[in-house]
């Protein structure tokens, strides 16, 4: 898209939504709507989707980050003692999304949320989705009536949890109850009880751990695994797959995330939860990790492939070839989703390979040789 393009629509937006008066402390909204670069820079390399799960995982769990979070489980005890009796989430999980997405507070994101909501709004994928949260971004700054705009991560999301603007004005509480809530505050109490509130208000289940490692047999149907596949524990029961007694549920999801050469994990509905918070199933596998490396001070490690990262484009490709050889995948994004994996199933049975859906890159120069 061209400068003239960003430009003429910025033009429309702030004629329909943005008043020609600054706001009632004299901030005026418009000259921060503008283009930033690096914004687009970093939709094309999100880490959670651009970086393998082992090398993510490893840098989300580290002995440093472990040790800074037992040190805030501390500081916070009784804040996060109000929170739990409140909305039955408990602290290990709400604090090691704030390490993971602000390292405690000390990383909440140097660009403003009005340029980078702006840019993605305006040229950017998902233009439509970040257009309402530019409108939300403004409606915050104005009901809390800041002299600046806030500052944030590239996709918009400010404070030590991250929120996005949509997110803040549905769920964002005050546990103090006397003040508007304030995430963005050097004080992480708000900012922590209303991500609590945003998993309790999606169905959190108290009391339930996010998941755990599970072995399975030899022999294992992999139309059994996948996020959007719901098993009951009896289902599980009859394939030999026993399940960890401290993450005990009435359903479960299996989790194949590196095909049969890596970990299986057996999830329950609160995993399903946190992959509303954020839906990259390296972030939910991270959080996870992370909480109960909080809880005992001991990080899990698993073996994993180690291969080279598999780039969109190389999945792109493969989605191409694939639906050209009569094994659709429901489009050509780049996103290893539910079609894509039953597609490549498809080839692998077809050529008598392992049956996992897993996209490997020895698999990659198979399909495309």
């Amino acid at each position: 898209m061209s400068f003239e393009q960003f430009e003429d629509r910025r033009e429309a937006f702030i004629q329909k939504y943005v008043s020609s008066e600054p706001t009632h402390v004299g901030t005026d909204i418009k000259p921060w709507l503008v283009f930033d670069q690096r914004v687009l820079d970093r939709q094309a390399q999100q880490p959670e989707f651009a970086t393998p799960i082992w090398t993510y995982l490893e840098r989300a769990c580290t002995e440093k980050r472990i040790m800074l979070g037992r040190q805030n489980l501390r500081k916070h005890a009784a804040t996060l003692d109000r929170i739990e009796d409140r909305f039955g989430v408990d602290r290990y999980s709400l604090v090691a999304i704030w390490g993971i997405e602000s390292q405690y507070g000390q990383i909440r994101g140097d660009f403003s949320i009005l340029s980078a909501l702006a840019t993605l709004a305006f040229c950017g994928r998902r233009q439509d989705f970040f257009e309402q949260e530019l409108r939300g971004a403004i409606e915050i700054i104005t009901w809390h009536g800041l002299n600046a705009p806030l500052n944030g991560s590239w996709a918009g999301a400010f404070g030590h949890t991250q929120f996005m603007p949509s997110s803040y004005l549905d769920y964002a509480v005050s546990l103090s109850g006397d003040t508007p809530p304030n995430l963005w505050d050097d004080n992480p109490s708000d900012a922590l009880a209303s991500t609590a509130h945003y998993l309790a208000s999606h169905g959190w289940v108290s009391g339930q751990g996010w998941g755990a490692r599970c072995h399975v047999p030899p022999e294992l149907d992999y139309a059994l695994t996948g996020d959007h596949k719901i098993l009951s524990q009896k289902t599980l029961e009859q394939v030999d797959i026993p399940i960890p007694d401290h993450i005990k549920s009435e359903t479960y999801s299996l989790l194949a995330p590196a095909g049969a050469l890596g970990p299986f994990f057996a999830v329950t509905q609160n995993y399903h939860v946190l992959k509303r918070y954020n839906a990259s199933q390296a972030y939910v596998l991270a959080v996870g990790h992370l909480a109960d490396a909080l809880k005992t001070g001991r990080i899990t490690r698993h073996f994993w492939p180690r291969h080279k990262a598999i780039t969109l484009e190389e999945i792109k490709h493969v989605q191409r070839q694939l639906t050209a050889r009569g094994y659709s995948t429901q489009g050509q994004d780049g996103i290893m989703g539910p079609n894509t994996v039953s597609a490549i199933r498809d080839y692998q049975r077809d050529f008598a390979l392992e049956q996992d859906g897993y996209l490997s890159p020895e698999l990659i120069q198979h399909i495309l040789i």
